[in-house]
């Protein structure tokens, strides 16, 4: 039997996983498999001096403004709940969301953050043989990560000339009957979108060979959010899953909560390496009822996130610096140096950024907090460059 397969093998029945893939790392699995490695990603990040360099986080895309107030009283008030187990407040949130977004409550999956529903779609589908997992590229590298490590293998498809995913090459990247299509809109790190109308005929016509993975992690700070999901597809019927997090607009991070939206064999598959909400906790599933009805909070933070993006187009376009138009709570922009040394810079100056080789060249992405903070950022910029 081979390396690949024993590995499959102990990974389906490994009780470690009741626990929740994301509690384990990609690297943890590494060592015992000679043929692993990486996909490559073009991503540069040095967290290791962030601790002691960064004084202005923006390099996780997190919301400063949250989480909520109302959030803040649920969570105290869970408290009181730290010695049960959450899953007796979980089919509240389930309830809520399958509701609001027109589904049944067996179309919903909850998870540690959408991290770990990816960690898990990436297992559940990439144990397959001969399967692979095909994406744009850059793209957030999760869901491949691990669909490697189980080994599926990565096909990248570079986005088009206007940063939008190209779906016909996609689909000629499609080889034998084990595909996992996977699509971040708007995506992540280039904060573009891709329009809805080509990812509804994309996965209406594609689905029928292989199911899609749509990763709509920043989907609220769109203008019309519903409009841009692909949602509505699940109940119409198609292999669609849509992954949402209550770490972006929601602030919540560091709470790690989210879900997975898909039919019901879809939820089914991935939900075979759930631990029944035990990766989950009282508060923050309590923290995310009470912001998931806080629409003002919601509002607030969309209002004030708009205008630092906007403060910050202008100042990149006073320094003659090219950036690209974003959707989202962070953008990216051309830098003159190589991304390790950019970064290093902006470190020294206590800013923690993130940066990419892209389009043959290198970029930094930068997360949007609170105007002050950006003021910084733009401050530091400008003694880097």
């Amino acid at each position: 039997m081979s390396t690949s397969q024993s590995r499959r093998q102990w990974l389906k029945s490994s009780l470690l996983f009741s626990a929740g893939a994301a509690a384990f790392p990609a690297s943890a699995w590494a060592a015992d498999s000679p043929e692993f490695s990486y996909p490559e990603a073009p991503e540069v990040w040095m967290p290791e001096r962030e601790a002691a360099a960064v004084t202005i986080r923006l390099n996780a895309n997190e919301n400063p403004y949250g989480p909520s107030d109302k959030a803040r009283l649920a969570i105290v008030d869970a408290l009181k709940l730290g010695n049960r187990y959450p899953w007796l407040h979980t089919p509240e949130l389930v309830s809520m969301i399958a509701k609001k977004e027109g589904l049944k409550e067996e179309n919903i999956l909850l998870g540690a953050g959408s991290s770990e529903l990816l960690a898990k779609a990436g297992f559940a589908f990439g144990m397959a043989a001969g399967a692979q997992v095909i994406s744009a590229n850059p793209t957030f590298m999760s869901l491949m990560r691990y669909a490697q490590v189980a080994g599926a293998k990565w096909v990248p498809v570079e986005l088009t000339a206007k940063y939008a995913h190209d779906f016909d090459a996609m689909e000629a990247a499609m080889k034998g009957e084990n595909n996992l299509m996977y699509i971040c809109n708007p995506n992540n790190p280039t904060g573009t979108l891709t329009p809805a109308n080509d990812i509804e005929a994309f996965c209406k016509r594609v689905s029928k060979h292989a199911p899609i993975f749509c990763d709509e992690a920043y989907n609220e700070f769109l203008d019309e959010p519903k409009k841009h999901s692909m949602v509505h597809l699940i109940n119409e019927g198609y292999p669609v899953m849509v992954a949402k997090t209550f770490s972006k607009i929601h602030g919540m991070a560091g709470l790690r909560i989210g879900y997975l939206m898909g039919r019901k064999e879809e939820i089914e598959k991935v939900a075979a390496f759930d631990g029944r909400g035990m990766t989950l906790a009282a508060t923050s599933v309590k923290a995310a009822i009470a912001s998931y009805q806080d629409e003002e909070f919601v509002k607030e933070c969309l209002a004030k996130n708009a205008a630092v993006r906007k403060h910050v187009c202008q100042g990149l376009e006073n320094m003659g610096i090219e950036y690209i138009p974003s959707y989202t709570n962070f953008m990216m922009f051309k830098i003159p140096m190589s991304t390790q040394a950019f970064i290093g810079e902006m470190q020294s100056h206590g800013v923690g950024i993130r940066g990419w080789e892209m389009k043959g060249g290198p970029w930094c992405r930068v997360s949007m907090g609170t105007m002050d903070e950006m003021d910084g950022f733009l401050a530091a910029l400008k003694k880097v460059v």
